[in-house]
Order: structure tokens, then C-alpha cells, then sequence
């Protein structure tokens, strides 16, 4: 069947973007401490909130915010009437390390981007220099994606299209609703399981860059320079393992998550070549991560 030419309504659309939301987070929390032995907040009666730094011993739990970009200004000036539209062409037009959209991509039949979309990608470039004369979290984004300098080395925040976790002062989690009701109609899932599985995912970053052990160190990956392949490939290595875990009570979560790996590439696929035989061993990793986060300096611990 040929879905080239297939409409995704704005109700359909709005539906999926209404559906990323936070509410399976705690049950989040809960694997990832047992998984990792590290907790998110600590409190040190010796110091206030407002004393404390990212390296302190005194945090308060780490935000998640779920970001719906206002594109209807947009929408109304590059003369587009479905918002999937728009998404499709910007995100078929754009290529990088999270997404191979030539094995994913189910709504065109060949491996190019029909007429309609570069047409639609075309608008959007010639609206490259306003994107980067603004500073609203919309332009911000899409002047990222039109630069592709979505992995620029930072040691601010480790981010994606679908989410992103800043790792320094402001310490939070975003969550791109829109991008996640995309690739949900693109990947063949609901938009509240890529939802569980993006949000375990930047929560997974969390924990192994920013999450306190029991002496309340959080060792020293925040606002420091990292290796990617150990940095995804942590993430990646527990939001697997989580899902496994959540599969009972958030029925198909698993799914989800192996269909947004099989469109991936590395940084994000090269974890599975640490676990051999494909059995998963959490000890092991555990030590590796508390040996890596003392000794960023270290290109090469014992595990990757």
C-alpha cells in the first residue's frame, strides 16, 4: 500500500502531542535507582538551596518539562494547512547520527522526499535567517536542524530531536512533544510508549551524569567533556533494560523502544556490543559507570 500521499489530520496529530506526558516517571525513578544505586536529589543540612552548584551536595529533583513548540505563526506564513506536513519535511530533510530515516521512513515508498516535502523544506530554508536573528525556543530548534549542528561538542546539555538533558547550571529535561507525535506516526506506535521511552531515556542521563551515590558525589561528567559512544551507550544500556522491566504494566514499551533503535545508528546502537551474548549485567556496568564518572579523563575504562 502506497501511504505517500497519506493525511495525517491536525485532530490526530494534536491527539499524539496531547499524549507525551510524565505521568509513568515515578516508576521511571524507582528502576533506575535500583539499576544504578544513585539517587537524584540529596539533601545537606549544612547547605541551602540557593548555595548549591552542580557539583554540590544539595539538589532539589531534576525538572522534566514537556516543550510544544507554537508553530502556528509559522504554519500560516509558509501557507501550510497540516502540521505532519511540515514536521515530515523538515525532519526527512534533515540528516544525523539519531536517525537513519531511510530504513524507518514507512510513509514514502523510495528513498527520496516527495515534491511536496522538499517543497516545504525549501519555505523553511529561505526562513533560515530569521530562525537565527530570534531566540524563541521554536527558532532556536529549528535553526539547530537547518545548521545541523544538532551534535556539536557541549558540555551544557546532551540532547536529540526528541529530548534533551541540560547537564550543567540549569540542570533540567526537556521532552519535544511534536518531534515524539512525528516519529510515533512514522514508527507505528503510540505516542505516550515513544514518550516512556524518550523519557527513560533522558532520565537515564540523569542518573549516570548528574545522580548522587551514597557519599552524595555526583562524580565529575557534569559541565565536562565526555565521550558520546560511553555517554549513549549508558543511556541506551538502561532505557533498554528499563522498558524490559515497565513491559508488564506499560504493555508494548519494548516495542517501542526497539523500533526507535532499529531507525538509530551510532552513537546509540555501538552499547550492544557490551553486552556479548545480549544478557544483560547490571553489576558489571554498574562499577564501570561509578569507575567512569570519577575519570573522565579516561577515554577507555575496562567495559567500553
Amino acid at each position: 500500500m502506497n501511504n505517500t500521499n497519506r493525511v495525517v489530520s491536525n485532530k490526530e496529530f494534536d491527539e499524539r502531542v496531547k499524549a507525551v506526558t510524565t505521568k509513568h516517571l515515578r516508576a521511571i525513578h524507582e528502576r533506575l535507582h535500583d539499576l544504578t544505586a544513585l539517587k537524584l536529589s540529596w539533601e545537606d543540612k549544612r547547605k541551602t538551596p540557593n548555595q548549591s552548584s552542580p557539583h554540590s551536595k544539595a539538589s532539589q529533583r531534576i525538572p522534566v518539562d514537556i516543550v510544544v513548540f507554537d508553530t502556528a505563526t509559522l504554519l500560516n506564513k509558509l501557507g501550510i494547512d497540516y502540521e505532519f506536513d511540515f514536521w515530515y519535511a523538515l525532519l526527512r530533510g534533515f540528516s544525523d547520527p539519531v536517525f537513519d530515516r531511510l530504513s524507518i521512513d514507512h510513509m514514502c515508498d523510495d528513498n527520496g522526499i516527495p515534491v511536496a516535502a522538499e517543497g516545504i523544506l525549501s519555505k523553511i530554508r529561505r526562513l533560515s535567517d530569521e530562525f537565527e536573528n530570534s531566540y524563541d525556543d521554536l527558532s532556536v530548534f529549528l535553526g539547530k536542524i537547518l545548521r545541523e549542528e544538532w551534535f556539536g561538542e557541549s558540555n551544557k546539555h546532551v540532547e536529540d530531536l526528541l529530548g534533551v538533558f541540560f547537564s550543567c547550571e540549569d540542570i533540567r529535561i526537556e521532552l519535544y512533544a511534536q518531534v515524539i507525535a512525528f516519529y510515533s506516526i512514522i514508527l507505528g506506535v503510540s505516542s505516550e510508549l515513544l514518550a516512556v521511552v524518550v523519557l527513560i531515556h533522558e532520565q537515564a542521563h540523569a542518573y549516570t551524569m548528574a545522580g548522587f551515590d551514597i557519599s552524595g558525589n555526583r562524580g565529575r561528567l557534569l559541565c565536562s567533556y565526555y565521550d558520546k559512544y560511553v555517554i549513549e551507550g549508558l543511556a541506551q544500556y538502561y532505557t533498554e533494560a528499563v522498558c524490559g522491566q515497565l513491559e508488564n504494566s506499560i504493555t508494548g514499551v519494548s516495542d517501542a523502544f526497539f523500533k526507535l533503535r532499529a531507525g538509530q545508528r551510532e552513537p546509540y546502537t555501538d552499547y550492544q556490543q557490551w553486552m556479548g551474548s545480549g544478557v544483560f549485567d547490571h553489576e558489571r556496568v554498574r562499577k564501570e559507570l561509578m569507575l567512569y564518572r570519577g575519570s573522565v579523563s579516561s577515554l577507555e575504562p575496562a567495559l567500553w
